[in-house]
């Protein structure tokens, strides 16, 4: 179900990050990094849209309680503004999972059973037609612009090519600030 899209409190992002283990599961940790790399990236885009602050919420969820209390289905899982990642994406919300020899790992059982549907698989991420076992950097990236408005940007031609920075500097007497 589609919750209504927020901004959180003062102009604030709000990402929440939630996750099994991030010492020996590889999703979990790919997740995480790829989602460091897409704010990083964003940064800028970001508060452009007068974001005053992004707020991102590393949650690791150590037990059944914790898990409700979260709301939590399936590991890893990323929300923006209280909405999952693949419903903002794929205007969808449908989680699949799938076999993690990492989880099994940690769990100390394997993580499935006979039917596929074992309580400790971790998530699978749908995105432009292809199934990932981590979050691809691309879908968070895709996921904080929709969520956000930013459209595609267009650089700037300002002092981007060398001849440009050729002219500025020869014509340093001139006063003629461009950047």
């Amino acid at each position: 179900m589609k919750k209504k899209k927020q901004i959180g409190p003062n102009n604030e992002l709000v990402i929440d990050f939630l996750y099994i283990d991030l010492s020996e599961c590889g999703r979990c940790q790919s997740s995480d990094k790829k989602l460091d790399e897409a704010i990083r990236e964003l940064r800028e885009q970001i508060h452009r849209k007068n974001i005053n602050s992004i707020k991102i919420n590393k949650t690791k969820i150590s037990s059944d309680k914790k898990a409700k209390e979260h709301n939590l289905i399936r590991s890893p899982t990323l929300r923006i503004n209280g909405q999952d990642i693949e419903e903002i994406v794929n205007d969808e919300y449908n989680i699949k999972e799938n076999y993690c020899p990492s989880c099994s790992n940690v769990a100390g059982t394997e993580c499935y059973e006979i039917t596929g549907e074992g309580e400790n698989q971790c998530r699978v991420f749908k995105y432009k037609g292809k199934t990932y076992e981590n979050i691809p950097k691309q879908m968070i990236k895709e996921a904080i612009k929709k969520e956000l408005n930013i459209k595609k940007e267009t650089p700037s031609t300002c002092c981007q090519s060398p001849k440009q920075v050729t002219k500025l500097s020869e014509s340093k007497t001139k006063d003629n600030s461009c950047c």
